[in-house]
């Protein structure tokens, strides 16, 4: 009678280091996006033009006229009112549609990815051998 093999085996510190990376870099990028809310300012722009992503004039509450171009997360017509956030030292880079998707939507879609990453590492997680290389 021969013994059943474990093709279980714990994560390597290589592998520990990389994994935990992943997840503090997506956690990084979601406390990022909270702290620019936190230190915003918050205003109402237009929609100049659209052409699948809106290009979006607004006027910052010291009165410059700043134009910025929304990579998703915000529909709308030209003329439509859009919410937009910026940072007040820095408008014209810093512009974004204070929309949920437009601020959140690509930190949801990496977001469990991150956390499966930390729950690994702190779980202490283990890779199952497989094929040619277990």
């Amino acid at each position: 009678m021969t013994t059943p093999r474990n093709d279980w085996r714990p994560l390597r510190s290589l592998e520990k280091v990389v994994v935990t990376l992943i997840g503090a870099l997506v956690l990084a990028w979601a406390l990022q996006t909270a702290a620019f809310l936190a230190r915003c300012n918050r205003t109402t722009g237009v929609i100049i033009e659209n052409s699948g992503h809106p290009l979006i004039r607004f006027t910052t509450q010291a009165g410059a006229s700043v134009q910025f171009v929304q990579n998703g997360g915000a529909l709308g017509k030209p003329g439509a009112p859009m919410p937009v956030a910026y940072d007040p030292n820095d408008p014209a880079d810093s512009a974004r549609a204070d929309t949920f998707f437009a601020l959140w939507g690509s930190i949801l879609g990496v977001l469990p990815v991150g956390l499966g990453c930390l729950a690994v590492v702190l779980l202490g997680g283990e890779i199952k051998r497989t094929g040619r290389f277990g």
